[in-house]
């Protein structure tokens, strides 16, 4: 977990988020937690070798109207996304309807309230 950790770190640091002396506190963890998530989950999914999904990338930055986050990620034709949030890290509420990839990005346009928020998106 250490290593997720440090792995997460440096990830966030080769890929700065634009914008962040306009960012609030908030969306800077909530930022910095993706990353760690992101992270784990592919820290899992590179020890197993029978994963036959590629996991998805979500790209967290703020969004054009102002609280509003944009969530996005690549997509694979034939593999179907469900976005997810939650505030505790152990319970997942979906977002929406689940998507089919083509191929394209999607970008889900969210509105955090006070509370940290994290998200994440299972590919199926």
């Amino acid at each position: 977990m250490l290593n997720s950790f440090i792995n997460s770190i440096e990830y966030c640091q080769q890929h700065p988020v634009r914008h962040v002396a306009k960012m609030k506190l908030k969306h800077l963890l909530l930022a910095f937690a993706v990353c760690f998530l992101v992270n784990t989950i592919r820290d899992v999914s590179s020890q197993s070798a029978s994963a036959a999904v590629t996991v998805p990338v979500l790209k967290i930055v703020p969004g054009k109207d102002p609280g509003t986050l944009e969530v996005s990620w690549d997509t694979v034709v034939g593999t179907t996304y469900q976005l997810q949030f939650s505030i505790t890290l152990t319970n997942w509420i979906d977002l929406g309807p689940p998507v089919s990839g083509d191929g394209n990005k999607i970008i889900a346009t969210q509105y955090p309230g006070t509370t940290a928020t994290f998200y994440r998106v299972q590919a199926y």
